[in-house]
């Protein structure tokens, strides 16, 4: 048997149009002012703001309306929605402990990070204890290194200024040696002029001892007086006697010439070579004839 279908009276329809009516003019009024507000504000407002009305404008200007097949498809009876509230709530219990589940897990995760933060941290901690501990170290010892850089270089200064202070003295010492040494050279130079003279002089007796002995041949040849034997004797002696002190002299002079030379290098050719000119002169002498015997 179909059931009665009961429809809306007449009055009540008409009054219902009306008032849909009437809110369909104020919708669109509402509307109308909608856009405009909208529009103001993006004109008068940032990028950032002025997209974000945009879209806002966007979602309630496309929103569907619904079919009219719809409209009267939400009647249900009593029971149907109790059962529909049942199943709904026993969806919303589960979703609730699997949410309970969810945050029970991620709670164990984050307990587990929390500790795994701490045990860095911890770490972390340690390891900055132990290089400021290093870094510690590390200044003392380059204290250290940096004090006994200054302390060799102290001692290589002190060193430098002693080594440079006997420089010095030795330079001072070489230079009174080199004094010293002009001086000896100067006094070889002079026993040279001597030795010079001296052999000049023994040359003279040595010519007055030949004019002597000829003058003795030539009284000798001519069987000469007691007077001039006597004359020559004595002439002959005073030759002789200088020739003696001569050869003295000469003898003296290379001995202290020897001396000089003796000190330097230089010298002592100097010496040497006087004494070989010296010896030479002397040897040269005595090679001559000695004196007659009348004269001895």
């Amino acid at each position: 048997m179909a059931s009665r279908v009961t429809r809306m009276t007449s009055g009540v329809l008409s009054y219902k149009q009306k008032c849909i009516g009437e809110l369909e003019q104020e919708f669109h009024r509402k509307l109308t002012d909608f856009v405009a507000r909208v529009n103001t504000k993006m004109e008068s407002s940032p990028e950032q703001v002025a997209a974000r009305c945009f879209d806002r404008a966007l979602l309630f200007l496309t929103q569907e309306f619904p079919e009219t097949e719809d409209l009267g498809s939400d009647f249900e009876e009593p029971e149907s929605k109790t059962q529909k509230l049942e199943e709904e709530n026993a969806r919303l219990e589960d979703c609730q402990k699997n949410i309970l589940t969810l945050l029970q897990e991620h709670e164990g995760h984050l307990k587990d990070l929390q500790r795994k933060t701490e045990d860095d941290n911890n770490h972390l901690k340690t390891n900055l204890r132990e290089l400021a501990t290093k870094q510690e170290q590390n200044k003392d010892q380059l204290k250290s290194q940096v004090t006994q850089l200054v302390t060799k270089q102290e001692n290589y200064d002190q060193q430098f200024k002693d080594h440079v202070r006997q420089i010095a003295t030795k330079q001072e010492k070489y230079d009174q040696q080199l004094e010293d040494h002009e001086e000896r050279l100067t006094h070889v130079q002079s026993l040279n002029n001597d030795i010079t003279k001296l052999q000049k002089t023994t040359m003279a007796n040595t010519k007055n001892i030949l004019g002597l002995r000829k003058l003795q041949r030539i009284f000798k040849i001519k069987n000469g007086t007691s007077t001039s034997a006597t004359a020559t004797k004595a002439a002959a002696a005073t030759a002789t006697t200088a020739a003696i002190a001569t050869a003295t002299a000469t003898t003296a002079a290379i001995a202290t010439a020897t001396e000089a030379a003796a000190a330097t290098t230089a010298a002592a050719k100097t010496a040497a070579i006087a004494t070989a000119t010296t010896g030479a002169a002397i040897a040269a002498t005595a090679k001559l004839p000695g004196l007659p015997r009348s004269l001895r």
